[in-house]
C-alpha cells in the first residue's frame, strides 16, 4: 500500500485528538486557528507558525516546521495540565515533535488560561506521511 500524504496540521489534530489524555482533559475540543464561538472550555488550538526548508546537496529533502499549541482554560492548573498532556501527544509517534518551550498568558479580563508551547515537526515534501 502506498503512503498516503497527510498535511502537517491534519496529522497535528489527529495526533492531539487521538491522544487518551489530551480527550480525557478537554473532550476533543481542538481546532485550527481559532475556537469557535460558544464552545466551553478547555479546549486547543493549534497554528502552522512557519516552515523551515532543509536542503541537501541534491535539493530540497525535507522542512522543519514550527507548530503552535494553545491550551485554554478556565484555571492555571487546567491549562497547565493540558499542555503536559498537549506535550506527550506531540512528541509520540508519528509526529515525534521537538518541545522548542512554552509560556502562560491571561487574557485581559482575568478569566481564562492560557498555555502556550511551541514545538518543530519534521517532514517531507510538505507533508507529513502515514505509513499506513
Amino acid at each position: 500500500m502506498t503512503a498516503q500524504p497527510v498535511f502537517i496540521e491534519r496529522a497535528v489534530e489527529a495526533a492531539l485528538k487521538s491522544s487518551a489524555a489530551v480527550r480525557a482533559l478537554c473532550a476533543g475540543r481542538v481546532y485550527p486557528l481559532v475556537i469557535p464561538k460558544g464552545t466551553k472550555l478547555p479546549a486547543v488550538v493549534y497554528q502552522r507558525m512557519r516552515g523551515k526548508p532543509d536542503s541537501t546537496l541534491a535539493g530540497y529533502s525535507s522542512e522543519g516546521v514550527d507548530i503552535m499549541v494553545n491550551c485554554f482554560a478556565l484555571q492555571f492548573d487546567a491549562a497547565k495540565e493540558l499542555a503536559l498532556a498537549v506535550r506527550g501527544a506531540m512528541a509520540a509517534p508519528p509526529l515525534k515533535a521537538v518541545f522548542n518551550g512554552d509560556r502562560d498568558l491571561l487574557n485581559e479580563k482575568g478569566d481564562v488560561f492560557c498555555t502556550n508551547a511551541e514545538y518543530t515537526v519534521q517532514q517531507s515534501g510538505g507533508y507529513c506521511h502515514d505509513s499506513g
